[in-house]
This record gives C-alpha cells, structure tokens and sequence, in this order.
C-alpha cells in the first residue's frame, strides 16, 4: 500500500523513533515494507531519494540528525510528545 505526505513523515519518524539507534534510509524503506506500505511519488524517484528528502527537510527542521551518510536518528527532545505519540501509532491510524 503506498503512503506519502503526512502520513509517511508519521511513518518514518516512528520507525526512527521505535529503534533507539541511528538507522539507515535503507533500513527504514525495510521497515516500512515489513509493515506493507511503500513510499508513492509522481514522477521516476526511488523510495530512497524520497525517504531521503523527507529526513533532509526534518534536519533542517532540528527534529532529526544525521550521524553518517544516510544514516539518522530522532532528536527526541526537539520532538513535542504529542507528535512522537502520533509517530509512534502511525498503523493505527487508518488513512491518516
């Protein structure tokens, strides 16, 4: 099922979120196709140029570093606990 905008933002910070480690790009498209969903954009982009534009936007945002090449991790303090809640329970939203 492919995701994008808000929802795949809510995605992937909660699987940065949930591993309590730098993860790299290709380990959160595994995650997120362990849990069936896949990233959707218009025009020829891979899954990893947009996960990887997505994060480029929270690190300049503060609410993610990045600690190797294409390697991240959340700044949890930058994040209001509302939001890592809504990260976290990003399945159990359906649509959103």
């Amino acid at each position: 099922m492919p995701i994008s905008g808000l929802r795949l933002r809510r995605a992937v910070l909660g699987i940065l979120l949930a591993a309590r480690r730098p993860l790299t790009i290709t380990e959160v498209i595994a995650e997120l196709h362990a849990a069936g969903f896949t990233t959707w954009s218009l025009g020829p982009r891979p899954p990893q140029q947009v996960i990887a534009d997505m994060l480029a936007y929270q690190v300049r945002a503060g609410r993610v570093r990045r600690t190797a090449r294409a390697t991240y991790a959340p700044e949890r303090d930058k994040i209001p606990t509302t939001t890592q809640w809504r990260c976290r329970h990003w399945r159990d939203v359906p649509g959103n």
